[in-house]
């Protein structure tokens, strides 16, 4: 009997979301079955080739303020989350969670010298909260 080892998967495309999350999309796993089968699996990747993958959607938002039109800052990012509609900031506000869509009708600007989103959030948004 022998042991097997790593074997070896090529990367066609790879996408980043937030700061430690990404996706893969690897040569001959063409459905989510195939796919499925990798999930918690030991993956082996230079440093250097991760660098190179840009954050996709809002994912350079990560550490940055958000500064709503109406109600002024209400605190840092600090996750991102992807869900099927669009990505999800996750910010912390009076000690609790709070979840906010990021896509192009709420997020008016971005400052990334600042490190600022501006937003015009709808009213009501963040009451769900309370």
């Amino acid at each position: 009997m022998f042991k097997a080892g790593p074997l070896p998967y090529f990367v066609t495309d790879a996408r980043r979301t937030a700061k430690d999350t990404y996706y893969f999309y690897f040569e001959g796993v063409e459905d989510r079955n195939a796919a499925e089968a990798l999930v918690g699996k030991e993956l082996q990747i230079e440093k250097k080739q991760l660098k190179k993958v840009k954050p996709e959607g809002y994912g350079f938002a990560l550490g940055y303020q958000i500064v709503d039109e109406t109600l002024g800052e209400l605190g840092t990012i600090e996750d991102i989350y992807d869900m099927p509609a669009n990505q999800v900031a996750q910010l912390m506000i009076d000690g609790k969670e709070h979840l906010l869509p990021l896509n192009d009708t709420f997020v008016t600007r971005a400052d990334k010298r600042k490190k600022i989103l501006y937003t015009n959030l709808p009213e009501g948004l963040l009451d769900i909260y309370k």
